[in-house]
């Protein structure tokens, strides 16, 4: 119930995009970051993963701004697994 990734949600930010426009994700439950790295990766929605395909992003967070989630993950030495993603494309006329 708590899984927020799915192929329309994938669709409706790809669209929003810009080319060259940025998608980050990120979660402290591994098997969320999984399941959200499988629905990116398999979608053909023209958004490239920055760390590469199938790698999670390990250069932290690239925008300075964090949740109060993020800086407890940071305090208490819990792992957060960060995805980031670049529109490579013009969105497709439908």
């Amino acid at each position: 119930k708590r899984r927020v990734v799915d192929d329309a949600l994938v669709l409706a930010c790809a669209a929003a995009l810009a080319p060259g426009g940025e998608l980050f994700f990120q979660s402290d439950v591994f098997d969320l970051a999984l399941d959200a790295l499988a629905v990116f990766e398999d979608h053909p929605a023209d958004l490239a993963n920055q760390a590469g395909p199938w790698s999670f992003w390990k250069r932290g967070n690239p925008y300075g701004v964090r949740s109060r989630r993020e800086r407890w993950c940071e305090e208490t030495g819990t792992p957060v697994w960060r995805m980031l993603y670049r529109r490579v494309t013009a969105p497709r006329a439908r």
